[in-house]
Formats: structure tokens, sequence, C-alpha cells
């Protein structure tokens, strides 16, 4: 290469020759020669006296992350000529990501021969490509680059980065990441190097590259009340109060930490007081706050910015539905969306970390989440929108719940709600095989949802929609048993049916939740109840429901006067016979027989319960079938018929898997009539499975089994 002229040409021209990028060559200058370095973009990086280490210091208090330090340890350390790693830190905005990073960082730099580079893609401007083209830029300047030889281009620069980090491992730390584009040319040359990236999302992608998760949770109880307390030793003086506080807090750390900033900062600000603040929601994240700084709503507010305005407005009107948590048909009806697209809104709130996914594939807020997207819909959402929202999703469970009442129970079930017009023209959700599991399963997940839908049509004055929802959702209760709820809802759809002036769906449901009541043991309110529903059944002018009414009396003096149980039953008989109703006639002669074998007139039982076996046997209902087959294998085995009473039994238990309550009754029945005819190890296995159904249940009789089998000998 030759600059200038020739050598014949005047004195200060300068002659270079056999010079390449990084060579030395001789340089003719003045009549003397002497050696040059020419350096160049592709040229290896001058001499670096200080070896980089950009990440910010760790904080003091660190909490409740031994267990994922030690993990991330081992993924990151240095190891000897291994390929680079991966390790993905990922969680909810808040919940300490990027404090575990720079305490991992901290503890292992030492290890990085080649430096520590950090970069926060938040703090860089928006658009993928830019954004990685921007973190290259400063990781080379770190490396001791200058800005002179720096290319423009990504492909450059990532050619330049990887030259730079071939020699020496180096560990890379990547916050707040949102896409795989923004880790994989960050990666260093050097073997035994490692990149830890903190993101919202789990970045499925980067396991290509063979990439490990760490998912962080929020704290738990201990590590909350101890990360307050290391801020303000104070707190520990109110131990309720402090408890209830790390459960205001989501147990997140930035909002624990700002909590006990306010505690410390703010000597005459009690725990308890502070709790009150929090628990305001009309005040949304305020509580929450250092001075003018909002820094959890904050956290929340920089991956919100981020969505696109569809994502945003889904956001904003799932946060201000009443719901526990969604599935993907109800995300789409509250966007009035198509699944389609709802779906892919939903993996952008997922990404975010604003949505948490379940195993079951539900997903829910955290609660200041929640928070976050009900004050973001009141500042960006018109009310009209909000209420169009829940009126959508109301009328969708509604739907769904109907369809589920009657996949779930036999059609000749008394309803008072208009089942077939609700449900005219939908297809059947639960359509196919197995549809009453299906139904049940359904029900099962949306329980919470379905109170909170109640509660909120009857707020709104939909009362029609209230009660419908309250009578169809008795298809779970029966089958599964959450009585608690029952009677929750049974109270709020009466209430919704009288404002409605709606007698007889007002009598059906004081009638039927006089069941909950019943089992809850609070005779007094069943009474109540029934007491309200006899009059109001009379004037709807239905016998089917006056019948219903009248069993329900039965059932109720079974527990409080059973010496009149029979006159009620012999009512109820009459009435369901004169309304040519054979459904409602077999499962009353059910309830007479288990009455009279609750009263042990055995024989009595026997002849009533036989009957209704034949009867029950003409309806499509296995859970009324085996219901009866356990009372007649219990009443057999009073009778001293054992053969004929495990018999039923094991039938009992055949046609009751889909109806767990019935079937550990059906179990704990056996049981008992195996320990008596002497065959311990038999009645010690079947009670273990009854123990086992009501553990699940979550009920108490597993407590009360439990002793019983603890005080048999073992076999």
């Amino acid at each position: 290469m030759t600059a200038g002229v020739g050598s014949d040409g005047p004195e200060d021209s300068l002659e270079v020759r056999n010079l390449m990028p990084g060579s030395a060559g001789a340089v003719v200058q003045a009549g003397r020669i002497e050696k040059v370095v020419l350096t160049q973009a592709s040229a290896p990086a001058p001499h670096r006296t200080r070896v980089p280490c950009q990440v910010p210091a760790a904080k003091g208090r660190f909490v409740n992350r031994r267990r994922e330090l030690a993990r991330a340890r081992r993924l990151v350390e240095v190891g000897g000529r291994r390929p680079p790693r991966i390790l993905v830190v990922g969680g909810m905005p808040g919940v300490g990501k990027s404090a575990l990073g720079f305490r991992l960082a901290e503890s292992v730099r030492e290890s990085y021969s080649g430096g520590v580079l950090y970069i926060n893609f938040t703090e860089l401007r928006g658009g993928s490509e830019p954004a990685v083209s921007d973190a290259l830029v400063s990781c080379l300047r770190a490396l001791g680059v200058a800005d002179a030889v720096i290319p423009s281009s990504l492909a450059e620069l990532t050619k330049l980065f990887r030259s730079h980090t071939a020699d020496e491992p180096v560990l890379v730390m990547l916050d707040d990441v949102t896409e795989t584009g923004q880790v994989r040319p960050l990666v260093p040359a050097a073997p035994g190097s490692a990149v830890l990236v903190t993101s919202t999302g789990r970045l499925p992608e980067l396991s290509l590259d063979g990439a490990e998760l760490l998912w962080l949770e929020p704290l738990d109880q201990t590590s909350g009340e101890r990360l307050i307390k290391g801020v303000c030793r104070r707190a520990g003086e109110e131990p309720d109060a402090l408890a209830e506080l790390v459960e205001l807090c989501g147990r997140l750390p930035i909002a624990l930490e700002i909590a006990a900033a306010r505690l410390r900062d703010r000597p005459g600000l009690s725990v308890r007081a502070l709790c009150a603040e929090i628990a305001d929601t009309s005040r949304g994240l305020a509580a929450l706050s250092v001075g003018r700084e909002a820094r959890v709503s904050a956290v929340f507010s920089l991956s919100y910015r981020d969505l696109p305005a569809a994502a945003q407005r889904m956001y904003r009107l799932l946060g201000a539905l009443p719901f526990r948590d969604f599935d993907l048909g109800l995300i789409a009806v509250a966007a009035g969306a198509e699944q389609a697209v709802a779906e892919e809104l939903l993996d952008l709130l997922v990404g975010a970390g604003l949505l948490s996914e379940n195993a079951d594939g539900r997903c829910g807020f955290h609660g200041l989440v929640r928070r976050h997207a009900i004050d973001q819909a009141h500042v960006e959402d018109s009310e009209d929108e909000q209420i169009n929202a829940l009126h959508r999703t109301v009328r969708y469970l509604l739907i769904r719940t109907v369809s589920a009442d009657l996949a779930a129970m036999d059609s000749g079930r008394l309803r008072i709600t208009p089942s077939t017009e609700i449900v005219r023209g939908v297809t059947d959700p639960f359509a196919g095989e197995h549809p009453k599991a299906r139904a049940l399963d359904w029900l099962d997940a949306e329980r919470a949802n379905l109170l909170a839908a109640m509660k909120a049509a009857a707020d709104r004055g939909w009362h029609d929609m209230c009660w419908q929802l309250a009578e169809s959702v008795t298809a779970l209760y029966v089958s599964r048993r959450y009585l608690v709820d029952w009677a929750e809802s049974a109270t709020i759809g009466a209430n919704s049916a009288h404002l409605g002036k709606n007698a007889a769906a007002e009598a059906r449901l004081r009638s039927f939740g006089s069941r909950a009541w019943t089992e809850l043991g609070d005779l007094d309110r069943a009474g109540r109840e029934l007491n309200a529903a006899l009059p109001l059944a009379e004037r709807a002018g239905n016998p089917r429901l006056l019948a219903s009414v009248w069993e329900m009396v039965a059932r109720y003096r079974d527990h409080a006067e059973p010496a009149a149980a029979d006159q009620a039953y012999d009512r109820a008989l009459e009435l369901f016979a004169g309304a040519d109703d054979g459904r409602g006639v077999a499962f009353t002669t059910y309830f007479h027989g288990r009455s009279l074998a609750m009263r042990a007139r055995w024989a009595e039982a026997l002849d009533v319960l036989e009957r209704a076996r034949d009867l029950v046997a003409e309806v499509d209902d296995e859970r009324m079938r085996g219901r009866v087959l356990t009372t007649l294998g219990t009443t057999l085995g009073r009778l001293g018929r054992d053969t004929e009473a495990v018999e039923a039994l094991r039938q009992a238990i055949g046609l009751l898997g889909g109806h767990r309550h019935f079937e550990a009754q059906a179990w704990e029945a056996l049981g008992e009539i195996a320990i008596s005819a002497g065959d311990a190890a038999y009645g010690r296995e079947a009670l273990r499975r009854a123990v086992e159904i009501h553990t699940d249940l979550g009920g108490p009789d597993a407590e009360r089994l439990r002793v019983k089998l603890a005080g048999l000998p073992e076999a």
C-alpha cells in the first residue's frame, strides 16, 4: 500500500510498504526508517490495565434465596474448556431477579478473568436490533475498543464482540431481557464464559442453546417478615399485623422493601395502620410508595408500556373483572376477541410477567399486579367498557354453567332456570366422551369465579343471571359437597330471585340451600329457609316445586324432628306422583328409606330401599344409583346379610367414581362390614381409601376416620 508519491518526491513525503492491519512495516520519512503498527476494527484489542466489572453492587438485604443462589452458582461456575453457558433467571416484575443476579455476579466475579459486563435493556432505546447494537457497543467500550473503530452493523458488532471475548472467560449479565434475540449476539466466545439473563418471561427458545431456567417465586412468609424486620426492627413488636402486611404485599420483595422503608422513615406509623392503608383498594398502589417515588407501580408499568395496545387493553379488562383466574375461553370473551387472537395476546402478558400461567393452563394475577391493572383501567377505559366486559363474562359463565348442569344431571331434574332457552344455538362444550365428568371438572375449576359472578350480577341488578347461576351450579354442590359455597350461593341467588320477584326461583334456592345449612349443622338457619320457601312454592303454583320443597322439609326433619319425617316424606311422594314425576318419586323413596335406616328401623328400611333401587334404575343417574346401593349395603349388613351387603357396596363404588364424597361413604361402609365379618385387613384397606378421599376433599371426616383406624388392631 502506498501513500503520497515515490522516493524522489518532496522531503516530507512518506512511503509505507507491506503493511497489513496489525503488522509492522517500514516508514520512510525525512531519511529515517521507523516502525509503526496500524490498528483496524478487526485487530486485537489494546492491552487493558483494568478488567471491567460493571454489575451494580448487591443489596445488603438478601433473604430466602440461598437454594436458588447455590444452583445459579453451579450453573455459571467457570468450568475449564466447557462451552459458554446461559442461565435465565425468570419471574414476575419485582420478585427479585436482578437482586439475585447482582448477588451472583458479586460472588463469582473473581473467577472471570475476562471481566463482568452488564447491560440493562430497560435503559436502551426501543426496538430489538437497535437495543442489541447499543448493548454490544457498550460492551466493546468496556473491553477497551475505541469508538473510532467500532462498526455500525449488528453483524460486524457481533463478530468484534466475539473476537474480544475469545481468550478469557467473561460473565455477561443481561437485565430485563424481553426477547431471545437480545441474548444470542452477546454470548462470549471464550470457553468457561457465561451469560446471566433476567426476564419476566421464560424465553423457551434459549433452551435450544442449552439455557437453564431458574424461576423465582415470591418470598415465603417467614422470609418476608425477616426482610421487613431487617429494615425496621420495631415491626416485630406487632407480629399479627406483620404477618398480614407480608400477605398484603403479596410477599413480593419490592413491595416488602417499600413497606419496611415507610415504617422506618415514619416512627409514628404502626404496622396495623400501614396494613389498613394498603388494604384500601380505592388508593390503588399509592400506599406502596416512598415520597413521590411509586416504585411498585413503576416496575409493573415498565412491562405494561412495552405491550401493544390490544394486549394493554386485555390486561386492563381482565384486571377489572372480579375473577380469581381465567381459562382461555373466559379471557377471549372478556377481551371481545377470537380465541386465536386472545391466545396471542395472552402469550404477551405471560411473557411480560403480568399474568402467571398455572400447570393446568389457567392464568391469574398476582394481587398487586391486579391492582395496577385496575388503576390503569380507571385511567384509560370508560365505565361502560368495563361494565360491558363484566356482562359478557357473566353471561358466558351462565351459558357454560347451564350446559354443565344439563350434562352432569339428568334431563328430568327440576329446574326453574329456562335452561334449553339459554343454551339454544350454542355448541355443547361437553359433548363427546365422559360429559358428566368433564362438566363437573369444569364447574370445579370455575367454582370461585361462579360465586364472584353471582355477587357481581347481584350488585349490578342482573338478578335473573344471578339466581340462574346459583341454581345451575348446584349440579356441582350435590356431587362434591362444597357446603360453605353452596350455602353462600343459595343465599345470594335467593336474594336476587326475591328482588327480581321470582317466587319459584326463590323457593327453589331457599329450600335446596337448606340441605347445605343442615349438613353444616345450622338447623335453625335450615328451618328458617324452609319456612320461607313453603309459602313461596304454594304461591308459585308449580306442583313439582312444591313436592321438592316438601322433600327438603322431610330431610330437614330427619335431623331436627325425626318423628315427624315420615309425614313429610308421604306428602312429598303424593305431590310427585300427582305431578307424574317418576324421578321425584324414585329419589324421595330412597331418601325415605335412608331416613328409616338412620332411625335403625332396618327391616322397614330394607323394604323401602329395595323399592327405591328398582325405581332409581329407571332414571339415568349413576350418582343416585350408587347412593341407593350404599345405603342398601349398610342396611343388609345390619341385618347380618354380609355377602349381599359387600356385593351392593362394591357395585356402589363402581358407580360413584366421579362423585368422590359419596364414594368415600361407600368405602367406609364396606370397611365397617368387612371388619365386623372378621376380615380386618380388607376392612382397614377400605377405610384407608375413604381417608384418602376425604383428605383430598379437605373435609372433617378424614380425621374422624384416622382416629377410627388408629383404634383398630393390626391385622
